[in-house]
């Protein structure tokens, strides 16, 4: 896996989403680079650290309805 993202919507409006585009010029993130959230407001430009991600595991426990669109 390269890269991944994923949102989270709400009655049509778009509450966060987690994505791995580095950004390693942005110290706050290195706790969890490449993870991270993007969170309101400007939703688009604020990160904070996604330290529950990672490339190593399932993101999405086994039991959900998402776990079926697993490749």
């Amino acid at each position: 896996m390269e890269g991944y993202s994923y949102e989270v919507w709400h009655a049509g409006e778009q509450l966060f989403w987690y994505d791995s585009q580095p950004h390693p010029t942005d110290p706050d993130l290195s706790e969890s680079e490449p993870h991270h959230k993007h969170i309101p407001p400007d939703i688009k430009h604020h990160r904070i650290p996604a330290v529950d991600l990672t490339f190593s595991q399932p993101n999405l426990p086994t039991n959900t309805p998402f776990a079926s669109f697993a490749p």
